[in-house]
């Protein structure tokens, strides 16, 4: 019945403007008629989360305002919040009565005014009078007159719909709740805008307790995983809830039920009860669906005009992007979906997706889309769409990644890998494998997914007592992503069988990874304390999943190459410290040797034949450990890697020692503790590891020489003063002709007097910086001095 002319809604607009401003004085009431409760549905569950946006909306109206919405996504609450709020006691106390409007989707407007008019005391000949909406609402708005009256116009969907229940009048206060981005300042520029956000891990938790408790206690943990696989969204976490208390009797009714929705669709069949003033009770598949029907419908009166088709296609392109919380920068969005911007702001618009600010200044905008309707709306991709749509991904992530790379490509093999220290460069191939996996390439992104986490572990992970995060990282994301997989939308049950099991296998794979990296010890510390047969039994499972246990893999595979050689030299640490058979050991090293040879990485060949001898030396063959540490040492000085330099240095020292060769051990132990007090600086600033690795070689060379005193004092005596001469005619101190105290000191006292002195970790924060100078300009004084002599 509307049959409002533009002159009537205009007209409609000017009395909320003109009658909002007026003085809020206390107002006459009047009780002549009592305005009803309104009939709502109340939820049978507790409502978490959500007191501060009620807080917030009180305030506004204790400071006068009279027009709020509440905003966002589908499902979200925002019907919730309102109800909270027409249910608080202090709100309750300012106002005379509440009218509440249902709209959604296709909205009775005439029949919603009928209700509000009678509640209001209105008379059906009064009501059958108006010529329109517009009359209508006029009609109620004066009988409501100086009565303090709350409005809640819920899940309004247009601007041309909601302009009706926009009612004037000096005590009026109207709420609005829409999931459509815009309309409430479309119909009130001064309406005080609430985004109803997600709820937070632990409200979500809260929830889940509450609808489910005797599941909630069995098992806690599975109970987070359910929680984040809908990631805060209420109507979600309200159906898992209501399908776990069904599987309550289950012996594991989580686990159960995390297994269940592999096949995610089951989640989204499942309906939720009416609430609030539903006439019908929806299914989440449907409360999505119902705003991806609507694209192409601004909502707003004056809105741009919108291609639907485009819409449909563009937002079902995006869920292929990582969902909320990873944001994704406008260039990919456009990228994959092929689209201009102008489709993004109206998706934004739509509630399909969230905009943020760019991360950097003079950046481009982000965007995301939540997590459950991301899932959703792949659904409706065929598989041969979906995988270029990851292609397309994959490409913008791959170029990303080439141009880091530039960066680091004129550098030695060394120094290119601290790009795994670049967190751009971290991010960029995380999404390039995940992209490059999706695309249809499964096989080659596992191959490359394992050489990104053997290469970081290698890099970082194995010797450092906190581990290098991207390990974990990977890790766990991987883990997270492969626990939301689902087989593909109308797939058979073969097909879907097959794609569960892939996902099986895949999640087993991560968990070998993961006790491979809790088994394996650090390499600061005694090797002897490792548990070594789980790496070689974890090694081993994930070498003959990836079929790399036959014969070694072509040089272009440098992928396989590269998991097969590094887990070569991790297998061969296993057979040489857990078991010690050096044979065994031996033959993995040379495996591995031959791999990175055939790929030309000469910096983990250097650390290769390092290991070797290393070994060697272990077993008391000292002539055999000489050829391969000068090979080393050749290798390393061309990566310019100064750790690997000092420790080749502090190996052939050894070798010359037990040679009885001292003047040449003299001259490797000197060329070692250099490189290690310049690792400091170079060719980063100072950080934890490598101001601990000069101590400790320094503490290494220091124990030398107290062997030595035991069996030779006056060697270890000439030793000693010839090894400390350097330093201190750096520091421009005289040698000293006394005596140096070996035998009663540890090594850590003895390299102290010594050597330089190391930095205290506790101190490198606040004194990292000034240290690194002393160091550059202590060495540049020994290089100095040497020349002048």
């Amino acid at each position: 019945m509307s049959g409002d002319t533009s002159a009537d809604r205009i007209e409609n607009l000017i009395q909320i403007a003109s009658l909002g401003a007026l003085n809020l004085g206390q107002p006459a009431r009047d009780a002549s008629h009592a305005i009803p409760e309104p009939e709502l549905r109340l939820p049978q569950h507790a409502i978490v989360g959500r007191s501060e946006l009620v807080a917030a909306v009180l305030a506004g109206i204790e400071a006068g305002q009279q027009d709020f919405a509440f905003e966002f996504l589908p499902g979200i609450g925002k019907t919730t919040v309102a109800a909270e709020l027409i249910r608080h006691q202090a709100l309750r106390g300012r106002f005379d009565g509440v009218l509440w409007a249902h709209l959604g989707q296709t909205p009775d407007v005439h029949g919603e005014l009928v209700k509000w008019a009678e509640a209001v005391g209105l008379d059906e000949a009064t009501i059958a009078k108006r010529k329109n909406d517009g009359e209508l609402g006029r009609a109620i708005a004066a009988r409501i007159g100086e009565r303090r009256v709350l409005l809640v116009v819920d899940d309004v969907w247009t601007s041309a719909e909601g302009q009706y229940f926009m009612l004037a009048g000096p005590h009026i206060t109207r709420v609005l709740t829409s999931r459509k981005r815009g309309v409430a300042r479309d119909l009130n520029p001064r309406a005080q805008v609430h985004v109803v956000p997600k709820l937070a891990l632990d409200e979500s938790l809260r929830l889940l307790r509450a609808l489910a408790p005797q599941a909630a206690e069995a098992e806690p943990e599975a109970l987070r995983m359910l929680a984040d696989r809908v990631d805060g969204l209420p109507l979600a976490l309200v159906l898992l809830g209501r399908m776990l208390r069904n599987n309550e009797d289950e012996s594991r009714p989580v686990q159960d039920l995390l297994a269940s929705l592999s096949d995610i669709r089951r989640m989204f069949a499942a309906k939720k009860p009416m609430e609030f003033a539903e006439n019908a009770s929806f299914s989440l598949a449907e409360v999505v669906e119902a705003g991806y029907s609507q694209l192409g419908s601004s909502g707003l009166l004056n809105g741009e005009p919108t291609d639907a088709q485009q819409l449909r296609e563009a937002v079902t392109a995006l869920a292929v992007l990582r969902p909320d919380p990873i944001w994704f920068d406008e260039s990919l969005a456009l990228s994959v979906a092929e689209v201009r911007p102008v489709l993004l702001r109206q998706l934004v618009q739509a509630g399909m997706l969230e905009r943020r600010a760019a991360a950097r200044p003079g950046g481009e905008p982000r965007y995301t889309m939540h997590r459950v309707i991301a899932e959703y709306l792949r659904g409706k991709l065929p598989t041969e769409r979906l995988q270029l749509l990851n292609t397309r991904a994959a490409y913008y992530y791959l170029a990303q990644l080439k141009a880091i790379e530039e960066q680091y490509q004129k550098r030695s093999h060394y120094l290119g890998l601290y790009r795994y220290e670049n967190p751009d460069w971290r991010e960029s191939q995380d999404n390039w494998l995940y992209h490059f996996a999706q695309a249809g390439y499964s096989r080659d992104a596992t191959m490359a997914f394992l050489r990104v986490w053997l290469t970081a572990f290698w890099w970082w992970s194995c010797f450092t007592d906190e581990g290098f995060d991207f390990c974990d990282q990977l890790l766990n994301e991987w883990a997270h992503r492969l626990s939301l997989s689902a087989p593909e939308a109308g797939s058979g049950a073969l097909l879907q069988a097959q794609s569960g099991e892939r996902i099986n296998q895949l999640l087993e794979g991560l968990d070998l990874l993961r006790r491979f990296k809790l088994a394996y010890p650090k390499e600061t510390v005694e090797r002897s304390q490792g548990f070594w047969p789980d790496v070689e039994a974890t090694l081993g499972e994930i070498r003959r999943r990836a079929q790399l246990d036959a014969a070694p893999p072509d040089g272009d595979k440098p992928d396989a190459c590269v998991v097969r050689g590094l887990s070569s030299v991790f297998l061969a640490e296993a057979a040489r410290f857990g078991r010690q058979d050096f044979a065994a050991a031996e033959t993995r090293y040379r495996d591995a040797l031959a791999l990175f040879v055939e790929i030309g990485d000469e910096w983990t060949q250097a650390w290769v034949l390092y290991h070797l001898a290393d070994m060697q030396i272990q077993r008391g063959q000292p002539a055999l450990a000489r050829p391969l540490c000068e090979q080393a040492l050749r290798l390393a000085e061309r990566e310019q890697d100064p750790e690997v330099v000092a420790l080749l240095q502090r190996a052939l020292g050894d070798v010359e020692l037990q040679g009885g060769e001292l003047d040449a051990a003299r001259q490797h132990y000197a060329q070692a503790l250099q490189a290690a007090y310049l690792f400091q600086v170079s060719p980063e600033p100072p950080d934890a590891y490598t101001v601990s690795f000069y101590p400790e070689l320094a503490e290494a060379v220091a124990e030398r020489l107290r062997v030595l005193q035991a069996s030779e004092p006056a060697a270890a005596q000439a030793l000693a003063r010839d090894l400390r001469r350097p330093w201190l005619r750096a520091q421009g101190l005289p040698d000293s002709a006394e005596p140096v105290e070996i035998a009663g000191s540890t090594a850590a006292a003895l390299a102290a007097r010594l050597f330089a002195p190391a930095l205290p970790l506790e101190q490198l924060g606040a004194e990292g910086a000034a240290y690194a100078q002393r160091v550059i300009e202590h060495l540049s004084r020994m290089q100095q001095t040497a020349a002048d002599e």
